[in-house]
């Protein structure tokens, strides 16, 4: 894996009016970004013309700049058009200068997708559409005829988000050919990824699957129409088989599980019964994919009933090709299990995968079975089994401790830092802040991405668990130490941790200086959008205005409770509105201080009206 981050730009486009929409956009980046991508070594930057600083000349041109260095790019519409750019652009609107460049640097192989959504209209407004929604429904119906990009039409604002997380995912499978790597916040699937037909397959179908599998990666929408014509040139068996579980790997790749399901079941209609192994090795990686699939589809026992029958087929292989599905299969069946709610379950098919491959030297092999440790000691914490997760933790670390590929010493800390948890969990605190300590010793130094994500999560929980022992000085110390590494770091990754010590510092220390710490949080995380960063965000704002009232400053208390509550006041999640009606109790106490009781009086309806919007 690369020892630096791939970033990819996305670039947003909207009419005005959308300003929600943008922001659900901005906080499933961010999302993604922290849990999926980023311990992966790859990041998502949202572009947008919000961002792009004023100069000289057309605005627009500013942005088209932009867009000429972006990947992917995301329209979005509902019943507004937009208005032209200015005396020199040729198109009605920004939006439609924006998508006309977009297809352009799209066909020029430059970007590697473009996605449309429609977001939904009132049916009386379809009724009567006026220019501005007749000029949409004009753009939507040309787009939907030209067949070029994925266009959806959405039934709810809500699941904008949901179908731009699968694209993320999607734009992910095709960043990575090796499978995903281990996030320790979340169980995963692995996905068997195409092989090339060997160097011995000649003839028409065998070149143009080779030709496609260099695609698939990059331009999946590429590479399906070329796997197509391999599969109408008459191709040997292994090359038919090979280019079906590739038009499969793609549809995945695009979204189009249902499509993905129905291509294993031809695969295996026209090749169970093969005897040649490059095809039963084609077969097997298509089970574990279809079993991945009915999971992705919320056909999850289905899924498990798939795996069981691959390895009921191929469980006694010798060769490599076929042990790695097996494994592989474990892994996936393992974590079905654990969404199922059958941990104990969960739990033996990881100890079964450990116990057939644990002397394997292959990496392929290896990454698997420390997965495989990983998860069931995952498995153990919810089974409130927390000491026999360390021992699965301290198998994981002794089988990976001398590793040197990083893949491996990812899957180490990752351990590192989950056994951590579990020593907590167990009242264990001193032997906790010893594997915090170990974590750091180790990658304190790295400059690989996934390695400092945990390097800064080990001096955060570090810090937590100093203050369980009353240790206020060296859990300061911790909180300092996070900060000078990792105040300077651009990534998202980071951003929860440092705004969660910043605040918990503030806690810590005299009055004067949380407040100098507040503001500093405020001013660095107070346009953050994930929930994460924005619930510290709200105490600080709290914190501050309790320490200006202490120090007998009443107005200025006052105005940082409004702050809060202007912020914050028409969030939904739970965390936050707690924070909005705690800022209503501290200002209606300032306010019966200064004898402003009719004041108070009105904040006390405001916090009841708050707790029933509840």
């Amino acid at each position: 894996m690369p020892s630096s981050v791939v970033k990819y730009r996305i670039f947003i486009a909207s009419p005005s009016g959308l300003e929600g929409i943008r922001q659900a956009f901005h906080r499933t980046l961010d999302n993604y970004n922290r849990r999926e991508a980023v311990p992966r070594n790859v990041m998502f930057e949202a572009v947008s013309w919000e961002a792009i600083p004023s100069g000289l000349g057309r605005p627009q041109e500013l942005i088209n700049a932009e867009i000429r260095n972006c990947d992917f790019a995301v329209f979005i519409f509902r019943d507004r058009w937009g208005s032209s750019t200015g005396l020199k652009s040729n198109y009605s609107s920004g939006c439609e200068e924006e998508w006309a460049l977009c297809n352009e640097l799209f066909l020029e192989g430059k970007m590697q997708g473009v996605q449309l959504y429609f977001l939904p209209v009132d049916q009386a407004r379809l009724r009567d559409p006026g220019a501005q929604l007749k000029k949409v429904l004009v753009f939507r119906k040309k787009v939907e005829r030209a067949r070029q990009h994925l266009c959806k039409a959405l039934y709810a604002d809500d699941e904008f988000a949901a179908e731009l997380q699968t694209s993320l995912a999607a734009w992910m499978l095709k960043h990575e050919r090796s499978g995903p790597r281990v996030d320790p916040t979340r169980r995963r699937q692995e996905i068997s990824a195409p092989t090339s037909p060997s160097a011995a397959s000649d003839g028409l179908s065998a070149g143009l699957l080779r030709h496609a599998e260099g695609l698939i990666e990059q331009k999946p929408e590429s590479a399906l129409p070329i796997i197509e014509a391999s599969l109408m040139a008459a191709p040997p068996n292994d090359v038919a088989a090979k280019a079906l579980f590739a038009r499969a790997y793609v549809l995945r790749a695009l979204g189009r599980a249902e499509e993905e399901l129905t291509v294993y079941g031809e695969l295996a209609a026209r090749f169970d019964d093969a005897t040649d192994l490059s095809i039963r090795e084609t077969i097997a990686k298509s089970l574990v994919n279809k079993g991945a699939c009915l999971n992705t589809l919320g056909r999850t026992e289905e899924g498990v009933t798939v795996i069981d029958e691959m390895l009921a087929r191929f469980s006694d292989a010798s060769e490599l090709a076929l042990r790695e599905s097996v494994a592989t299969g474990l892994l996936n069946k393992g974590n079905q299990l654990g969404k199922l709610g059958r941990d104990e379950d969960a739990v033996a098919t990881y100890e079964e995968l450990e116990v057939r491959f644990n002397g394997s030297i292959e990496l392929p092999l290896q990454k698997l079975v420390g997965y495989a440790l990983f998860n069931k000691g995952f498995a153990l914490d919810r089974l409130g089994r927390n000491g026999d997760a360390v021992i699965a933790y301290d198998t994981l670390l002794a089988r990976l401790g001398g590793a040197s590929e990083l893949v491996l010493r990812e899957v180490f800390a990752g351990g590192l830092l989950a056994k951590g948890q579990s020593l907590d969990m167990l009242g264990r605190f001193e032997e906790e802040i010893a594997v915090y300590n170990n974590l750091v010793d180790r990658f304190g130094d790295s400059t690989e991405l996934p390695l400092r994500v945990h390097v800064s999560a080990a001096l955060f929980k570090k810090g937590l668990t100093l203050g369980k022992l009353g240790r206020t000085e060296d859990e300061i110390t911790s909180y300092d130490g996070l900060l000078e590494r990792f105040w300077n770091a651009i990534e998202s990754s980071f951003s929860e941790v440092l705004a969660k010590a910043l605040y918990n510092k503030c806690l810590k220390v005299d009055v004067l200086e949380g407040i100098v710490l507040c503001d500093q949080l405020l001013e660095r995380f107070g346009t953050a959008t994930d929930l994460e960063v924005r619930e510290p965000v709200a105490k600080g704002l709290r914190t501050k205005a309790d320490n200006l009232h202490v120090l007998g400053r009443s107005n200025e208390s006052i105005a940082v409770y409004d702050d809060l509550i202007a912020r914050f006041g028409s969030a939904t999640e739970v965390p936050l509105r707690l924070a909005v009606a705690n800022g209503l109790l501290g200002k209606g106490a300032v306010l019966r201080e200064l004898g402003r009781y009719e004041d108070e009086s009105a904040i006390y309806d405001e916090l009841r009206a708050h707790g029933e919007c509840a």
